[in-house]
């Protein structure tokens, strides 16, 4: 369907509303992305970054040219199909939001992980996103099961990677939160374990 009962062939002579919903309409053509990934209106470029299926190549783009708008590069970075090495670039950007959404996204390489835990211990929010991503490191887990901040520290509890000799450390936290989720993490994870074992049992006989 339609959004615009009329609307100009050129999409820069459309009203900023306008451009919002074609950035997200999903029959928006090729060349109509290609004029709104330019647009001046930032917001414009942010919806355009989170469209679910825009091309990595697009992306690249608006993470090049866009680096003095952390709105549009955390929308970037938040988007499953930026590639890792736009990731690792963004990684190095100062605002803690885009930072965030580099941590959370499962193309983030471990080592980009690691790296972003380390720089970023005053900025809970990076940690727990780095503490919640399935790529990172058993070494990095361990070391953010140690930070002072619960909810970091909830966090890494959760992850069904985090080794098992952190999740019993955290499974005695003083922090009850914390201490819960490491118990309910344990027990998911020796559940799953024990299905595996039967059926590898079941496949020998």
């Amino acid at each position: 369907m339609n959004i615009f009962k009329k609307r100009p062939k050129d999409v820069t002579m459309l009203s900023a509303a306008q451009k919002k919903l074609l950035a997200v309409a999903p029959n928006t053509s090729l060349e109509d992305l290609e004029k709104l990934v330019k647009d001046p209106n930032p917001d414009v470029r942010v919806r355009v970054a989170r469209r679910p299926g825009i091309s990595p190549e697009t992306l690249e783009e608006l993470a090049k040219k866009n680096k003095d708008y952390p709105k549009v590069l955390a929308a970037v970075a938040g988007n499953s199909n930026t590639p890792p090495e736009t990731l690792e670039e963004l990684a190095k950007h100062p605002d803690p939001d885009v930072l965030a959404a580099v941590a959370r996204n499962s193309n983030t390489p471990p080592g980009t992980l690691d790296e972003l835990a380390k720089k970023n211990k005053d900025h809970p929010q990076v940690l727990v996103a780095v503490a919640f991503n399935s790529n990172t490191l058993p070494g990095t887990l361990e070391e953010l099961a140690k930070h002072p901040n619960p909810v970091v520290r909830a966090s890494v509890a959760e992850n069904l990677n985090a080794p098992e000799e952190t999740l019993e450390t955290l499974a005695g936290d003083k922090d009850n939160d914390v201490s819960q989720t490491a118990i309910n993490t344990m027990r998911v994870v020796r559940f799953w374990r024990n299905v595996r074992a039967a059926h590898t049992n079941i496949d020998k006989n």
